[in-house]
């Protein structure tokens, strides 16, 4: 039975999560890596990477991306799994890392990449969360349970800072 005098409402919808935020995922051997989207300045399939002498085993060299040269680190190697050989899926992401001296790009190789996906707050946890000492990781900052999968969160201006990218003496070229 209706009520004439009253206005009918629908179902309240949940107020977005203003905590949430997009990151990339994709694949490093058996792991699920995500990194922010903010990070990202693009993904391009596997190219003709130029080989810098004595660089560390992880930097596989630079690329010529339309005019600019860009540093490449193999992931897997930087983060002390063993190389892979490239697949029709292997790709190059280009981040873009903010430091003092200013903002760089790096290409990263990864095995694939999977989605972009929404992550809440809740979702993510840092691993300092997890006690002194049990997790640590310098290139991990947290994990995050997304549809009954666990993400790891790539610490991105740590893995490829300069120095850690490309080690004393090995700044890239910065126009």
């Amino acid at each position: 039975m209706s009520n004439p005098g009253m206005i009918p409402t629908s179902p309240r919808k949940p107020l977005p999560d203003r905590t949430a935020e997009k990151y990339l995922t994709f694949r490093c051997a058996s792991e699920e890596y995500a990194v922010p989207v903010s990070k990202v300045r693009e993904i391009i399939g596997w190219q003709e990477i130029t080989t810098i002498p004595l660089a560390p085993e992880y930097v596989k060299g630079v690329l010529n991306l339309r005019g600019r040269v860009i540093p490449v680190v193999d992931l897997r190697l930087k983060l002390g799994v063993a190389a892979a050989p490239s697949g029709p899926r292997t790709c190059i992401i280009i981040m873009q890392l903010e430091e003092r001296r200013g903002a760089h790009c790096v290409g990263v190789v990864v095995d694939t990449v999977s989605e972009v996906i929404t992550m809440t707050e809740r979702q993510r946890q840092n691993t300092r969360d997890f006690g002194q000492g049990l997790i640590q990781g310098r290139f991990v900052c947290g994990v995050a349970n997304v549809r009954d999968s666990m993400k790891l969160l790539l610490d991105v201006d740590a893995t490829l800072s300069r120095q850690e990218a490309f080690g004393a003496g090995m700044e890239p070229y910065v126009a």
